[in-house]
């Protein structure tokens, strides 16, 4: 596992982040959920782990151009999953040569679409698949980032899920694969505890460095399948979000062409 993290690079990430430094809206933090506030896990903790699971990254242009510079020979990354849009308008500037880069590199792709509470259902799902354009049998399918950036807090919880749940149809209904669904433990407590989100694939955000993630709402107490870890992995100097696919590169080869 490639993993550049020197020491200074570690107390410069620990001052920014203690001083409150301002950032550009993006996703993947949410840092008032305890589960995500990130720690400094032991990403790999063993040879036996090494072959027990599967890692990736995922990224958007707040990494620029790392996708062209990934090499599946010296990174022990399997899949990377890429940001396509958010709402109804935003394409991830990158996102159509990260696209490209990381199907020729041979890399397992994904594309995820930060869902907006507030924003038209299908005018979402427009955005995502003219975006995308085809998702074939060898990619991760769709996926839905759901957190609380994309939240409205003046909108009922009944509201959010019927416009989550909106879209979630829409993108089945459009790609004939069941969406991956992304959130975090405090949001999935509080918003997906309705049924109809268990038919769904979790991607959940959970940095505490345990064993396992904990797994909210409907899909507490089975088996989790993917984790972002943290959001402290560094390949060739750039920080990335950390990924781990619960089975190995089969297991993982057999889920894409299952979903």
């Amino acid at each position: 596992m490639k993993i550049e993290v020197y020491s200074w690079m570690i107390a410069l990430a620990f001052i920014s982040f203690s001083c409150g430094a301002n950032e550009e809206h993006v996703d993947h933090e949410n840092t008032a959920n305890d589960s995500t506030k990130s720690q400094e896990p032991d990403l790999v903790s063993s040879l036996e782990e090494e072959d027990k699971y599967v890692y990736g990254i995922d990224i958007s242009s707040d990494q620029g151009n790392e996708a062209e510079m990934l090499d599946k020979h010296k990174d022990s990354l399997a899949f990377v999953i890429s940001r396509a849009t958010d709402g109804i308008t935003f394409v991830d500037p990158d996102f159509e040569s990260n696209w490209k880069s990381i199907k020729e590199k041979g890399f397992i792709r994904g594309a995820y679409h930060f869902y907006e509470s507030n924003d038209d259902p299908k005018k979402q799902v427009d955005n995502y698949l003219h975006t995308v354009g085809g998702i074939d049998g060898e990619d991760l399918p769709p996926i839905v980032d759901f957190e609380g950036a994309g939240i409205r807090e003046d909108m009922s919880i009944d509201a959010v899920q019927k416009n989550l749940l909106e879209v979630l149809g829409l993108l089945e209904e459009s790609t004939n694969r069941a969406p991956i669904l992304y959130t975090n433990l405090k949001d999935g407590d509080k918003y997906l505890n309705a049924e109809e989100f268990a038919k769904y694939t979790l991607w959940v955000a959970d940095y505490t460095g345990g064993e396992a993630p904990t797994l909210p709402g409907v899909w507490r107490g089975t088996e989790w399948v993917l984790w972002q870890k943290t959001d402290r992995y560094f390949v060739d100097g750039k920080k990335n979000d950390f990924d781990v696919f619960n089975g190995d590169l089969e297991a993982l080869q057999n889920f894409v062409r299952s979903n």
